[in-house]
């Protein structure tokens, strides 16, 4: 029997990001496995099926960078590895890890390596940054690096995913640093 997807024709918006719910016909409610903005690229697995929307297909590159060198942190204390890939104006990619140290005070984020990578090369205007971690939902940068952010890439989008890329939340310094 050929199984047709039905979507729910109510789209529940969050902010800039668009949550589905679709049903296959005569069985259950399921859930995408991908969330993006409403104008990004969507890879949406439906009981093996898989359906395919609209986000920069750069992203998911940047990304699949991230989760590269997400695998070279060095994180011998929390084993809690994050990525990160900054471009800046001219399209430069600077990549970043985290890395660890048994002072704790002097462990860095994956986001400001990259960050600072990029202002030590030159460069003075950050457009986009990408941060990938070993979570089920998109990861949340610490408030060091949205201090960092605000000063050093105020202009940004922030693209936050979960360890599979699954769920990726697009967003900037004033939603993550509000006051």
């Amino acid at each position: 029997p050929t199984r047709v997807l039905l979507l729910v024709t109510l789209l529940v918006s969050f902010q800039e990001y668009i949550v589905f719910t679709a049903k296959i016909v005569g069985g259950s409610f399921a859930s995408l496995v991908y969330i993006f903005p409403p104008t990004g690229l969507a890879y949406i697995c439906f009981f093996g099926l898989v359906v395919k929307s609209t986000i920069e297909e750069e992203i998911l590159k940047y990304f699949s960078l991230a989760k590269e060198v997400q695998e070279r942190a060095y994180v011998p204390y929390s084993n809690f590895r994050v990525g990160a890939v900054v471009v800046d104006e001219n399209g430069k990619i600077y990549t970043g890890n985290n890395i660890e140290n048994s002072s704790y005070s002097l462990t860095i984020c994956a986001e400001r390596v990259a960050i600072f990578k990029a202002i030590s090369e030159g460069s003075r205007d950050i457009k986009t940054i990408c941060v990938i971690g070993q979570t089920d939902k998109p990861i949340s940068p610490c408030g060091a690096c949205r201090q960092v952010i605000s000063e050093l890439a105020p202009n940004a989008v922030v693209y936050l995913s979960n360890r599979d890329m699954s769920r990726i939340i697009k967003t900037n310094i004033n939603e993550l640093l509000p006051y």
